[in-house]
């Protein structure tokens, strides 16, 4: 249980610091292109130890959190009531519901809806919106 739970908070500190270093590039990358109307003293952009200490506190939280789960389940195996039910029958006969299938059509879920989102709202973008003077009716055109 200890190793599962090291190795979570290990992956979780290491998006966390990836999380931060994205953020630091993608500021570095916002401040070039700001317009030339905005002085550089009108903005403090600087990642302070407020920032930092909520980031590492978010992802080792997570990981904690998401990392209890699978290391509680593999804490108490009972592998030979596992074998003597699965032996020699279909694999999936009398298969409960776990964790593990919850969390992976949740990220599915979350994917699609993901990709739902982006994908109409750039078609949305694309038609002209407004409304249409030269009809007799007036519409919203969405």
């Amino acid at each position: 249980m200890v190793q599962l739970l090291t190795e979570a908070m290990v992956l979780a500190t290491a998006g966390g610091a990836l999380g931060l270093g994205l953020a630091v590039l993608g500021r570095n990358l916002m401040w070039q292109f700001r317009p030339p109307q905005l002085p550089a003293a009108a903005l403090d952009l600087s990642l302070d130890t407020h920032v930092l200490l909520f980031t590492m506190l978010t992802a080792l939280g997570t990981g904690l959190i998401f990392g209890l789960a699978p290391a509680w389940q593999a804490s108490r195996p009972n592998l030979v009531a596992e074998l003597k039910e699965r032996a020699g029958g279909d694999p999936y006969s009398g298969r409960r519901i776990k964790l593990r299938d919850v969390l992976i059509a949740l990220q599915w879920l979350f994917a699609w809806s993901r990709w739902l989102v982006l994908e109409y709202s750039c078609s949305a973008s694309a038609t002209r919106k407004g409304w249409i003077p030269d009809s007799k009716l007036t519409t919203w055109r969405c």
